[in-house]
């Protein structure tokens, strides 16, 4: 056992097949260069307490003893919390230690904030245990956490695209995931990220998808058969490795947007107005990414037509990130 640890894991956005992974399908994902650090360090005390910190936004700190390990307070650090408590469930007796979280992604904006933070809180836990979890193993565990002990109701497509890192194509038919692919995205394109700062509660917006899948609501039906149908043209798309595919590649990453504004109906007027400024500025494709009904949207740019694209948005009272694929999932330090 050592006295510190840290590990990093990044944010994603969804290419398409958002809510698909839950109902046990397709998505792909691509990891961002925005990443969450968690640090673990051991204490000298006398008392049995974790302290659970956050730095900025939030600066929050709450103490929990030992013995209350697993009873969790509603609040923005349960994540961190729930994947200590997840650890514990290995066979490991934790001790006093303050678990500290950083990170560079907004939270709850839909992209994948949640499962950085767990995939990070896991793999230093498992560096401070000396545990030797795989990436693999750090993605389920993290998922654990939001199902079992949170039961936020997310699907795994988060955890898999934060500890692996790259482009993925993956199939939720089983749990873990039966099938992933690695892909790459066309070189020379820049990644540009609107958080529309839309406060919402993503537990809320997957409640109410669930009711509507569980009574086969026609228009969401429909979005699940056409967003498999594009997924599967994007892994065509994807497979040729080619920067002649850009134009296919963001056409079909636009429409997925149409669908899931049309039929999924969580797109908003300002979510939608920005992948329109995006696509007039010269992006090739744009489409709002996680829960919706508010956090983030993103376009797929040529690097020259980024600062274009940058530029345009800020007439809108959104908050603008431009950045690049992860092609590394975790990292431990």
């Amino acid at each position: 056992m050592r006295n510190y640890a840290e590990a990093s894991a990044p944010g994603r956005i969804c290419i398409a097949g958002e809510d698909i992974d839950w109902i046990s399908g397709p998505s792909i994902l691509c990891a961002v260069n925005l990443r969450t650090r968690v640090s673990v360090q051991s204490k000298n005390s006398d008392v049995d307490i974790i302290t659970f910190q956050t730095g900025e936004p939030f600066n929050f700190i709450e103490n929990v003893l030992l013995e209350h390990i697993g009873a969790y307070s509603g609040g923005v650090l349960d994540y961190v919390h729930a994947s200590l408590r997840v650890i514990t469930k290995l066979g490991i007796t934790p001790r006093p230690m303050t678990i500290k979280v950083e990170s560079e992604l907004p939270a709850r904006a839909g992209l994948g904030s949640s499962a950085a933070v767990c995939v990070a809180s896991l793999a230093a836990l498992s560096e401070f245990y000396e545990l030797n979890l795989s990436d693999e193993q750090i993605a389920y565990l993290a998922y654990k956490v939001e199902s079992e002990e949170l039961q936020t109701g997310a699907g795994q497509m988060d955890m898999y695209s934060s500890a692996l890192g790259g482009l993925i194509y993956l199939d939720s038919l089983t749990i873990p995931p039966h099938s992933i692919e690695n892909y790459q995205l066309p070189e020379g394109l820049d990644i540009v990220i609107v958080d529309s700062i839309t406060p919402r509660s993503t537990a809320a917006v997957i409640r109410d998808k669930r009711k509507r899948y569980n009574a086969q609501e026609p228009n969401f039906m429909k979005y699940v058969d056409e967003t498999e149908t594009a997924i599967q043209k994007l892994r065509t798309v994807l497979a040729l490795q080619s920067t002649d595919v850009m134009q296919e590649l963001g056409s079909l990453v636009y429409l997925c947007h149409a669908y899931i504004k049309d039929f999924l109906q969580v797109s908003t007027k300002l979510i939608d107005d920005c992948v329109e400024i995006s696509m007039r500025n010269g992006a090739l494709g744009a489409k709002l990414t996680g829960t919706g009904m508010g956090g983030c949207m993103f376009s797929l740019v040529p690097r020259e037509m980024t600062p274009d694209v940058a530029s345009s948005l800020q007439e809108k009272p959104v908050r603008v990130f431009v950045t690049s694929p992860s092609r590394r999932g975790v990292i431990r330090n």
